[in-house]
């Protein structure tokens, strides 16, 4: 955002008069709030949040009656608690409840400031601030939206008996919200994150009993599937998998769905991995490579890759769903034994969508799983080596900003002090 560039250059007086630019170019649009959120977010990264909270002061300081003004200070409030400063943040929150109570806004200024909090793990000031929006506003549109906040931070704090209370109050007093299904499925993605699988799965089921026919209702099977092979019921996913098939053939999200499937297998072989190394040795951090996979393991990694490749093979495919299928194929044809497929299927992704989410990353790993090829001797070093320089070089060409960029160059000079050594 262009406020943010100019941050990132100390050029405050022009990321001042962005802002500006942006909030009579924005006025009336629903995202404006999340703009000011963001370049905030983007500030601290930046480490410019002070700054960032002395624009919006600024600005509201020379024009206390701006019609933006309550946008304003939710940004000096979010800044603030990107800063530490409770105290800060609860003035602000204190006088946007003082002087905009009766303004429609205000519910989202406080949300998106209980957002921030909860961003920042830290969610019982977050809940404390969604409590007060249900309480205060709890007709305003997006109401739904504080109240789910509430859930999350109760599943945050651990705090089920409060989290089941408030879906509870979604169910009864939201009944007839256009956002509820989203909702619920936000919910219970968050607990099965958690690992809360019991609870994810009740509301997964409500979903898919309670709208058969909403656009969401095909994730949500699938994301049922995945639960039930958490949870060890490889029966019941199997027969929501056949349902999948059947009865969404002509979804335009069949292959999400499928995939979905296809990732709770590898999900559930990792866990067992995970579970294998702390088994192993619990105080050291052994490689991966060093820990055997159980047979069990195994068995998930070949279902996943039978699963997935049904997106990667079966056209059209979905440019969202397809790459993500190559890519957790790649990884568990990697972790049976299979890294020539690996590779070969990495490679494929990066030809064939260099603007995916984590294509930088996958680079990084065709050369990661090269080297280990030739630290096994599986290739020699005069083949091993151009593949692992090429794969590097294709990061600083391609994704020179990412996170993988100093990592391949660290490993590119160290290829070329070797090569240097080795002429000497």
């Amino acid at each position: 955002m262009l406020p943010c560039i100019y941050l990132a250059t100390d050029q405050l007086p022009k990321a001042r008069e962005a802002v500006l630019q942006l909030l009579a170019r924005s006025a009336k649009h629903e995202r404006l709030p999340h703009a000011i959120h963001e370049i905030v977010e983007q500030a601290e990264v930046l480490g410019k949040t002070l700054q960032a909270g002395q624009i919006c002061q600024n600005i509201l300081t020379a024009q206390p009656d701006h019609p933006q003004a309550i946008w304003l200070k939710m940004g000096i409030a979010v800044a603030n608690a990107h800063l530490g400063d409770d105290q800060a943040v609860d003035a602000v929150l204190q006088d946007i409840i003082a002087h905009h109570a009766p303004d429609e806004r205000a519910a989202e200024a406080l949300g998106q400031t209980a957002w921030a909090y909860r961003k920042l793990a830290q969610p019982d000031k977050a809940r404390k601030i969604y409590q007060y929006v249900v309480d205060n506003w709890p007709s305003k549109d997006r109401a739904i939206f504080s109240q789910r906040g509430i859930v999350l931070c109760s599943i945050a704090m651990n705090d089920q008996v409060a989290a089941a209370a408030g879906v509870q109050k979604l169910l009864t007093g939201f009944a007839g919200d256009a956002h509820l299904p989203e909702t619920l499925a936000h919910i219970a993605e968050y607990q099965l994150q958690r690992r809360n699988l019991e609870d994810s799965r009740q509301l997964y089921q409500y979903i898919v009993d309670q709208y058969p026919e909403h656009e969401i209702v095909t994730r949500s099977t699938a994301k049922l599937a995945q639960v039930k092979i958490l949870q060890g019921d490889d029966n019941a996913a199997g027969a929501i998998l056949h349902h999948i098939l059947a009865d969404y053939a002509n979804s335009p999200k069949l292959a999400e769905a499928v995939r979905l499937v296809g990732e709770g297998y590898y999900v559930r072989a990792m866990a067992q991995l995970a579970q294998a190394r702390k088994e192993a040795s619990p105080d050291v951090n052994l490689p991966r490579s060093r820990v055997a996979l159980p047979e069990s393991a195994l068995q998930d990694h070949r279902k996943a890759i039978e699963i997935l490749e049904m997106v990667i093979h079966k056209p059209p495919p979905k440019a969202s769903d397809t790459p993500n299928a190559y890519h957790v194929a790649a990884e568990s044809y990697k972790q049976i034994g299979q890294p020539q497929k690996a590779i070969e299927y990495y490679q494929q992704l990066c030809d064939n969508w260099p603007n995916y989410e984590y294509a930088w990353h996958v680079q990084y790993l065709i050369g990661r799983t090269y080297e280990n090829l030739k630290e096994l001797g599986t290739i020699s070093p005069s083949e091993a080596d151009p593949k692992i320089k090429a794969a590097y070089e294709q990061i600083l060409a391609k994704y020179p900003t990412s996170r993988a960029a100093q990592p391949a160059r660290d490993r590119l000079a160290r290829y070329a002090q070797l090569q240097q050594g080795g002429e000497k």
